[in-house]
């Protein structure tokens, strides 16, 4: 780190910066509190990557529970590579509401050629990005397909 005011906890195997949260994947078979929650198969940490195959058109991911103040942390930061599909979208849950929604989501493009790519999303510009956030969702493709993840982070 090049901040000496930055503290970094680890709390249940989620990096939480002083700036953000982070998920790496840097330990095999530590998936940091991702599951995979529907269509999602062989889901597994291997070689610093969340890895995983969707079954079907809606698969996601979902992340342990969270307490990040929307107005603060306005970046999500998400390094994968999709082998097909062309669309991927992150959903979020509030602390005053219950459920994933496509109000609450943000769909973006991603490039299914099985290499990796950062893709930034600019949350400010989520209307619905409002209160504490205290849940991600990731559907990482479209359609079914191999994918890999190399590190999601929440930040400034």
């Amino acid at each position: 780190m090049t901040s000496t005011n930055q503290i970094t906890i680890d709390v249940d195997s989620i990096t939480v910066h002083s700036n953000g949260y982070v998920w790496d994947f840097d330990s095999d078979g530590d998936s940091e509190g991702w599951w995979p929650w529907n269509q999602v198969v062989n889901a597994q940490v291997s070689h610093g990557t969340f890895q995983g195959q969707s079954s079907g058109d809606d698969p996601y991911i979902v992340s342990t529970f969270i307490s990040a103040d929307s107005t603060k942390l306005t970046k999500i930061q998400i390094r994968m590579k999709v082998f097909t599909g062309n669309a991927a979208q992150l959903f979020f849950i509030t602390d005053l509401d219950g459920g994933f929604d496509e109000s609450k989501s943000i769909s973006f493009p991603v490039q299914g050629d099985g290499k990796f790519h950062t893709y930034t999303l600019d949350m400010s510009k989520v209307k619905s990005w409002k209160n504490v956030i205290t849940q991600i969702r990731l559907d990482p493709s479209e359609t079914t397909a191999n994918f890999e993840i190399d590190y999601i982070r929440i930040n400034k």
